[in-house]
């Protein structure tokens, strides 16, 4: 089995922001018995050939609106035709940036949307 290569601070960059966006679908959240119908790529055996070590160092996942989609769904799982395949070490890396932009919104917003309290000021120009 080939290898992915390193995630580029771009390629990292732009996953935060679809991670922050609640775009991303991956292997951990979908379960395991529908992995191949929801990453269709995965049926065609991608990683046959790789050692156990190899395996525990990659992580699967698509975007929704970049990666295709068949318009179909699975016990409610979207069902990709392209997912990609990265270290595990640069997807938990970007995984960690946008849970603190999450902590950093949370902190500064707080935990609810002002306009969901159904206080409204009435003297604000």
């Amino acid at each position: 089995m080939t290898m992915p290569r390193r995630s580029t601070a771009a390629e990292i960059n732009e996953l935060v922001r679809d991670l922050v966006r609640e775009r991303v679908v991956h292997l951990g959240m979908v379960p395991e018995k529908l992995l191949p119908m929801v990453f269709m790529p995965l049926i065609y055996g991608p990683f046959e050939g790789a050692t156990e070590e190899q395996l525990k160092q990659l992580v699967v996942f698509a975007i929704y609106g970049k990666d295709a989609t068949t318009g179909m769904s699975i016990n409610g799982w979207p069902t990709f035709i392209e997912c990609r395949v990265w270290y595990r070490e640069d997807f938990e890396r970007a995984l960690q940036l946008a849970l603190d932009i999450y902590q950093l919104e949370k902190t500064v917003l707080g935990d609810s949307d002002p306009e969901d309290s159904g206080d409204t000021d009435e003297t604000m120009p």
